[in-house]
């Protein structure tokens, strides 16, 4: 025998049917705080017949009626029912199940079924009686019953014992007798007093027996009369009878119609309600999420713009570079300086009109001087202009050079992402109900801790988040499907987050470093908050690189380090380096940003290499000048060496000097000609590296236009919702007005219903007067006449004088009989019905007494069996206590005593307990865990000395450490081969050992959820509910199990 499934409806906060399918073995419940499991427990008690508020932690028996939320209303009523497999005919029945169902309506009626036939709680608890599942329920220990076993008194623990034992049953038939017994000696009491009555009315009635005789005459014939008048009034009473029942059967006839009225409109009223409540039920998130998509489209469509605009300003900036207005003003320097050179030796030429030699040496010198001086001047601010040219070369061929090195960067990292962004299956989701977006996307990272947080979420950071279950199936679906790998995550029932045992040291949490986006949705915040808790709640930041980590790694295995390098040191796998894509989108941002950079300084360095090589035009144009203007003097020295070979020989010296400077600066311009043709190829490729800078700024355009037309798509789609959600409104408006106008409807019939009862009621008084008066009437005509009714009916006229009628005529009679005097004329009659009498009471009373002392012999027996059962069951039971209590407790020595040996009907259990090492005089000194570990002793050593077919436990282990969990564990495992047992915990390792594991759960302003884990799945959810114990490791966990389905679909 053992509990097949139970389900409750509107019990407590399960609003909603829930069924809960047990198996032989052991079933663990879990849940967080105020979720409902404890619930559970007290449907079992209640469905079993607990009585009492306070046995259901309530205040009234309708608390267990669900009251309502913001959400939802309250219902009317609760049930609950319990199916107990009886294929071993444990029960005594001839049906292999038994379905055990109560129902208690908010009004306070409660109803009890057996297989669905309505049955009285006597005779379910006898039932369940046989079976070992006494009325005081010992096989069900609730919250805080713990302590009760140790607080209560002797009497009460010796209930325990009782129950388990079956002594309730002798307790309960020994109850019984005693009322027997008390009704009979109340007997006895009544029947003594009616005795001495009945002697005492003798003595006078013989005195009046022989007046009586006397009287008989006139008797007869008065009695003649009075039947003849009881007829007439018993036919009155008839015929006022048959018109009464007329009328009942036309007042029940429209009492009948009423009520098929009401069952009419309560279906009818019922499908409204069905129907707006199908209705009420369709997700009205869908709108809110649309326009939220709309807004953030319309937002990224700004970003783009703005970014566009910004290349613009950086283009027009470049234009109006220092480093082109400096080399302007050098080339304009450079050209008057040039001019002046060729301005100089047409003014040391000497004039015709002045032939002598005199003037022509002192003019070829100052010309010459001159252009010496001028060259001079010419050649600094070439070099100068040189310098500047190599240096506008030097750093364009820098800035080309790294500018290619980020461009091929962000190729591969935009490719990584993308592939990242492939692999978590977002693409192929997009559509897909419930689908909330990339964790990553939903999350905002502190600058340099996104390969420290991709590190420690070790590979979550790239999976979908999903609104429940049912959206993560889905999901999974299409992935699956589409043969596209991708990870999901629930935000349904997510594990309470733990806090981190481990210390910080030297490190930091990483989890301050990661905050849920301003743009993530609203309605799911808090769930990502927890969320992120899970993930990386426990993770530490060390500083340094990988050795650092490693260090802290070897002396911490159970804990999980990471660096600002994305390495991670896990308890069983160890990782260096960053393969995470938010690691590769941040990096990507930062290549993005440094093209940027990079693109405006190559412009800046190509405006100049432009500036610079119009420089070097005009030097060298200029140098040219001056060439030609020194052949010039050249000559002119030459004609003035005819006349002069002196100032000849002078000039052609400085000629040579100033020859030689030329050759000079045309091997230097030769030079600046080579790096100008080397410098142009590398302008080239600049520029070509620069045309894909402007293939990617076009493709923010492209992608300004995507997003523009996603956009349209989810402005057209707000506007589809909109409509519908307007129009599902105006169906909710006329379906109300429609239970409004029934609910009139039900108020009218219901109405005439209650006047046809009241008229009903009216009649039935009516004929409770008639049928008293007609009762009266006959038990007068046969107490005082010994006649009955159809005697009085067929009675015949009397003998009247003339002129007078029968009811004159019994008055003479009565006047004579007075004028007889005072006799009783019934008085023969009288002492010998008296006489009678008295001879029954006395064999009465003699039967009664009889009969009590019969039922002392019975409460005897009973106080016997009693004494007899309770001594075995107390010795079994402290057998077994004393052998648990030196299990739970090593080297520790535990007993059972009675508080008085000599009355075994009434005496109370104590329990003498003393750990090892300890004196404790009192079980209030005892510490919480071991006051846990005495009452489970106690109550343990009661179900192995009386087994029962299962046991509820509800947070019994919550006060114990690792090692008493661990021998509570070892009781349960040995319990749970004989008995079926269900337990409600918190604790992991209770968990673990549940052959079926029930999780419940409670959405904001709903009702108790119940999910059902087979033994395979269990270690998943166990794994999920906080921080990894030293034998789970948390970097060998992948992110789905922090959702109820496969995280990652077949490829």
């Amino acid at each position: 025998m053992f509990l097949r499934s139970l389900t409750l409806s509107g019990f407590k906060s399960f609003a909603d049917t829930a069924t809960l399918t047990f198996e032989p073995g052991v079933t663990v419940v879990v849940g967080p705080n105020g979720s409902g499991k404890s619930n559970v427990v007290d449907a079992i008690a209640w469905v079993l017949g607990a009585q009492g508020p306070r046995a259901l932690r309530g205040q009234r028996m309708d608390d267990v009626v669900f009251a309502g939320t913001d959400r939802r209303t309250a219902l009317g009523r609760a049930q609950v029912t319990l199916i107990i497999d009886n294929e071993s005919q444990t029960l005594p029945t001839q049906t292999a199940e038994v379905a055990i169902t109560r129902t208690l309506f908010r009004s306070g009626e409660s109803e009890y079924a057996l297989n669905g036939t309505p049955c009285r709680l006597l005779d379910l608890q006898e039932l369940l009686n046989d079976a070992g599942v006494g009325r005081q329920q010992h096989i069900i220990v609730a919250q805080g019953q713990i302590e009760q076993v140790l607080a209560a008194r002797p009497e009460e623990r010796r209930a325990l014992i009782e129950e388990a034992a079956g002594v309730l049953k002798f307790r309960r038939r020994k109850e019984r007798a005693e009322r027997r017994l008390e009704s009979t000696e109340a007997n006895v009491t009544r029947l003594v007093d009616l005795q001495r009555e009945l002697r005492r009315q003798l003595r006078p009635l013989e005195r009046q027996a022989t007046a009586a005789r006397r009287h008989q005459e006139i008797s007869a014939e008065l009695v003649e009369v009075q039947l003849y008048n009881a007829g007439r009034e018993l036919a009155a009473h008839q015929e006022a009878q048959s018109t009464s029942d007329a009328r009942r059967v036309t007042f029940a006839a429209r009492q009948e119609a009423a009520a098929a009225s009401i069952s009419d409109i309560d279906g009818a009223i019922d499908d409204a309600q069905s129907q707006l409540a199908q209705l009420s039920a369709e997700p009205a998130d869908r709108l809110p999420r649309a326009v939220s998509l709309s807004e953030r489209a319309r937002g990224l469509i700004g970003q783009t713009y703005e970014r566009m605009r910004s290349v613009e300003r950086e283009r027009n900036a470049l234009l109006d570079s220092d480093v082109v207005v400096t080399l302007t003003d050098e080339h304009a320097r450079v050209s008057a300086e040039l001019a002046e050179i060729d301005a100089a030796p047409a003014q040391a030429v000497p004039s015709k009109e002045q032939p002598d030699e005199a003037s022509l040496e002192t003019g070829d010198d100052a010309a010459v001087n001159a252009a010496e001086e001028a060259r001079a001047g010419a050649e600094a601010r070439l070099a100068a202009a040189a310098a500047t040219l190599s240096h506008a070369d030097e750093h364009q061929r820098g800035a080309a050079e790294e500018l290619q090195h980020w461009i091929g960067r962000f190729e591969a990292l935009a490719s990584a992402v993308a592939a990242a962004r492939t692999d978590s299956g977002i693409a192929a989701l997009d559509g897909v109900a419930g689908v909330v977006g990339v964790l990553d996307d939903l999350v905002t990272v502190d600058g340099g801790w996104e390969a420290a947080v991709e590190a420690a979420a070790d590979g979550a950071m790239s999976a979908v988040v999903v609104r429940d279950d049912s959206a993560a199936a889905a999901a999974l679906a299409v992935l699956a499907d589409g043969d596209t790998r991708g990870s999901v995550i629930s935000l349904d029932k997510l594990p309470a987050a733990r806090e981190s045992s481990h210390q910080a040291a030297d490190g930091e949490f990483v989890r301050p470093h990661l905050q849920v986006a301003a743009d993530a949705p609203e309605w799911c915040r808090n769930e990502l908050e927890t969320l992120l808790d899970a993930i990386v709640g426990a993770a530490i930041c060390v500083p340094g690189d990988w050795s650092s980590a490693y260090d802290r790694a070897q002396a911490d295995r159970d804990a999980v380090f990471v660096t600002a390098n994305g390495d991670r040191f896990g308890p069983r796998r160890w990782r260096i380096g960053s393969t995470g894509p938010a690691a590769a989108t941040a990096a990507l941002d930062h290549a993005r940003g440094r093209i940027d950079e990079l693109t405006h300084d190559h412009r800046q360095a190509a405006a100049a290499w432009a500036s610079a090589q119009q420089a070097h035009g005009a030097a060298l144009d200029a140098f040219q000048q001056a060439q030609r203007t020194a052949e010039t003097l050249r000559r002119r020295i030459a004609t003035a060496a005819a006349r002069q070979s002196a100032q000849v020989q002078a000039a052609h010296d400085r000629a040579a000097a100033q020859q030689q400077r030329r050759s000079a600066l045309a091997e230097r311009l030769g030079a600046i000609s080579q790096r100008l043709a080397g410098h142009e190829s590398s302008h080239a490729a600049a520029v070509a590296r620069l045309d894909r800078a402007e293939v990617i700024v076009s493709g923010l355009d492209r992608l300004a236009l995507l997003l523009s037309q996603h956009r349209q798509r989810l402005d057209a789609e707000a506007r589809h919702l909109r409509s519908r959600h307007e129009a599902r409104t105006e169906l909710i408006r006329q379906l109300t007005e429609r239970l409004d106008a029934l609910r009139h409807e039900r108020d009218a019939a219901a109405s005439r219903q209650e006047q046809s009862r009241t008229e009903l009621a009216a009649l039935d008084v009516a004929e409770a007067e008639r049928r008293t008066k007609r009762d009266a009437l006959i038990s007068a005509l046969r107490a005082d006449f010994d006649a009955d009714p159809a005697m009085a009916l067929a009675a015949s006229p009397p003998r009247l004088p003339d002129g007078v009628t029968a009811s004159a005529h019994e008055r003479a009679l009565r006047a004579d009989l007075n004028r007889l005097g005072p006799v009783n004329p019934l008085a023969l009659s009288e002492y010998e019905e008296a006489s009678e009498r008295f001879e029954f009471v006395a064999t009465q009373l003699a039967d009664v007494r009889n009969s009590r002392r019969e039922l002392h012999k019975v409460i005897r027996a009973i106080d016997a069996e009693i004494i007899a059962t309770f001594a075995d069951a107390f010795e079994d039971v402290a057998r077994n206590f004393a052998q648990l209590f030196s299990t739970l407790f090593p080297g520790g020595t535990g007993r059972l005593s009675l508080t008085d040996p000599e009355e075994l009907l009434t005496c109370g259990v104590e329990l003498d307990v003393r750990p090892a090492g300890k004196r404790i005089g009192r079980l209030s000194l005892l510490s919480g865990g071991e006051r846990s570990l005495v009452a489970l002793a106690y109550l343990f050593a009661v179900f192995r000395s009386r087994p029962s077919p299962f046991y509820v436990l509800d947070e019994v282990e919550a006060a114990l450490d690792d090692v008493n969990l661990q021998r509570f564990l070892d009781l349960v495992a040995e319990f749970r081969r004989e008995s079926q047992l269900i337990i409600v915990s918190h604790q992991r390792r209770t968990m673990e050992s549940a052959d079926v594991l029930y999780g419940v759960s409670m959405p904001p302003g709903g009702s108790s959820v119940v999910v059902s884990e087979r033994p395979s799945q269990a270690a998943a959810l166990i794994a999920a509910g906080g921080s990894p114990g030293p034998d789970e490791p948390m970097a060998e966990q992948p992110p789905s199990e922090y959702g109820r389905e496969p995280a990652t679909a077949p490829r």
